[in-house]
């Protein structure tokens, strides 16, 4: 599948070209600001090379614009394959990054070009969502809708630290208590990515490796069991939790002491969480005086590829008795195989609802959804109930 637009030719990218493209992401991300700067371009290339390389690979979504008239690449986006999970139902996603473009060649609308180009072979695929992580004033252009915005808690080590689970690297053995701790917590969640004990076993076997999930590991025990986890990095004079998980809420102190000390150890000031207070230790850390900011202005942007897919995976995660399909094009809602005509609702409104960010009475009043008669609004609340949202840019890369 190829689009060719004056002299430009969009399509996938061919094996044999994949230094091609990590020298065109090691440009774009060089001059990814006014400021040249070489180490963020090398070190985004470096990791899509690892990436590059993993089983997973899609390589029909690792697009390309091309110069027919010299044969160089112009611009990039690679599409993740990303399964998930909406309750119980298998679901694959794609999770767009990066998206790179010459310095030279910005402002073109080339990447916009690709973008739309990749997004609809995913969809026609059968990748049913994309996320990603960018600007919300550009990704909307190509259909993204605002979804989280990008968390980050901050907590400034106590001068005494008390009591805490013991720490300890990850060992062979542990991946079935991992996988349950996960998946315990993230039960509650809408949309989860499908993390398998399979999963665990390939990623753990690959710990440390460049361009897998895991880096730097750490298991916390009480008492002989296996209470939570945590896998972290460091910037500067901050241990960063790049994902933590526990096997019960009432555990979060305890781990969260472990962290602490660990973070003491190695001669840091603070303990800085990608994610949001709505988890257990998140929670805690906010108890405990931590500072919540938002990454501005990049936020994690949704988009929904198959609705039949999404809405029935909905239902059954849901509960939901009546089956709810939804026409795009018309951007009309069907209730049980009934047109309901006063249920018209933009992609980006229905998304918001599906997701559990909004009530349609908040969607309303932003201008974000036509007004409705008050039996109407009431049928769509109760369809798609508000509940508290859960992001965390780390599990979602890969």
């Amino acid at each position: 599948m190829t689009q060719t637009q004056a002299n430009i030719l969009i399509r996938s990218a061919c094996a044999h070209e994949l230094p091609h493209v990590l020298e065109l992401i090691e440009a774009a991300f060089t001059q990814y600001t006014e400021t040249p700067d070489e180490a963020n371009g090398r070190s985004h290339a470096e990791l899509f090379s690892a990436v590059y390389q993993r089983s997973d690979l899609d390589l029909d979504l690792l697009l390309v614009a091309e110069d027919t008239s010299t044969g160089q690449l112009l611009s990039m986006a690679s599409f993740l394959p990303k399964p998930a999970l909406i309750g119980e139902r298998d679901i694959n996603g794609v999770i767009l990054s990066p998206v790179g473009t010459l310095p030279d060649c910005r402002g073109q609308g080339i990447a916009e070009s690709v973008l739309r180009f990749g997004l609809q072979l995913a969809k026609e695929k059968g990748y049913a969502f994309s996320c990603v992580l960018g600007h919300p004033d550009y990704y909307p252009r190509v259909g993204y809708v605002q979804a989280f915005p990008w968390y980050r808690l901050n907590q400034t080590l106590p001068q005494t630290i008390g009591a805490g689970a013991t720490a300890r690297p990850y060992e062979k053995g542990d991946e079935q208590s991992l996988s349950a701790l996960y998946n315990t917590e993230r039960d509650g969640f809408f949309l989860k990515p499908n993390r398998t004990l399979s999963w665990w076993e390939t990623e753990l076997a690959h710990l440390g490796e460049h361009g897998r999930c895991f880096s730097d590991l750490r298991v916390f025990e009480q008492n002989g069991e296996i209470i939570g986890y945590a896998s972290l990095g460091e910037q500067d004079d901050k241990l960063l939790l790049k994902e933590a998980h526990l096997l019960e809420k009432t555990h979060a102190p305890a781990v969260l002491n472990a962290l602490y000390t660990l973070a003491s150890e190695r001669g840091k000031a603070s303990v800085e969480a990608t994610f949001p207070a709505s988890t257990a230790l998140g929670l805690q850390m906010k108890l405990q005086g931590a500072t919540e900011t938002v990454h501005a202005p990049s936020a994690w942007m949704m988009q929904v590829l198959d609705w039949e897919a999404w809405l029935e995976a909905y239902a059954i995660q849901t509960g939901m008795e009546m089956l709810v399909s939804y026409d795009e094009a018309s951007q009309q809602l069907y209730v049980d195989g009934e047109l309901q005509p006063a249920l018209r609702l933009a992609p980006d409104a229905l998304t918001k609802l599906s997701l559990g960010l909004f009530t349609v009475d908040e969607l309303q009043a932003l201008g974000q959804a036509a007004l409705l008669q008050e039996h109407h609004a009431l049928t769509l609340q109760q369809l798609f109930p508000k509940r508290s949202p859960y992001f965390n840019l780390n599990e979602s890369l890969f």
